[in-house]
């Protein structure tokens, strides 16, 4: 059976949909200089593209949750 992989190559600074974009990948890599940040609040939206979802199923939901309300700015370094 054959099984697609997609890697994402990221590069300077994400916001709200590119995130989503990069968190649907299989793998990442970032450069020295990537930020991501969801804007979710500042904008006053709410995740696109099941971000939620995505971002829960990576990293926990205590720690997305933590994400969403904080609303930072995420480093790559």
């Amino acid at each position: 059976m054959l099984t697609l992989r997609t890697f994402a190559s990221i590069h300077g600074k994400l916001l709200g949909g590119g995130v989503a974009f990069a968190l649907a990948a299989d793998w990442r890599a970032c450069s020295k200089k990537t930020t991501l940040t969801f804007g979710i609040l500042t904008r006053g939206i709410s995740p696109l593209f099941m971000l939620s979802r995505a971002l829960s199923m990576l990293v926990g939901r205590c720690t997305a949750f933590q994400i969403y309300l904080e609303d930072g700015i995420i480093s790559s370094v």
